[in-house]
């Protein structure tokens, strides 16, 4: 569980990254329009809150909160390197995240 809720902070951080301009423009070559920005920002605000629920499931509240703060700034530091680096295979980075998440999550 604690891969799955690793994956879905992942997911919620690099959907506030969507939901600038600049990083935008950089996956969809496209800028980005209000309703688009509210809905990936909603969407990332989901993720993280469902990541921060099965923390709380797993481990202790006070454990949880700790784990789940240093494990954003882990995912934050690794977005910044996608997009510094290799902005164009972040679709493809994200899809390989899942399938091993779910590899992992079935054993």
């Amino acid at each position: 569980m604690i891969f799955l809720a690793s994956f879905l902070a992942y997911l919620g951080m690099l959907f506030f990254s969507f939901s600038l301009e600049k990083h935008y423009k950089q996956i969809s070559n496209k800028t980005i329009n209000k309703k688009i920005k509210y809905f990936v920002k909603a969407l990332g605000t989901i993720f993280l809150s469902l990541s921060l629920y099965i923390f709380i499931q797993v481990l202790a509240y006070s454990l949880a909160i700790t784990y789940w703060l240093g494990l954003l700034s882990i995912v934050a530091i690794f977005i910044a390197f996608i997009y510094s680096y290799k902005p164009q295979h972040i679709i493809k980075i994200s899809v390989s995240l899942l399938v091993l998440t779910g590899i992992i999550n079935l054993i």
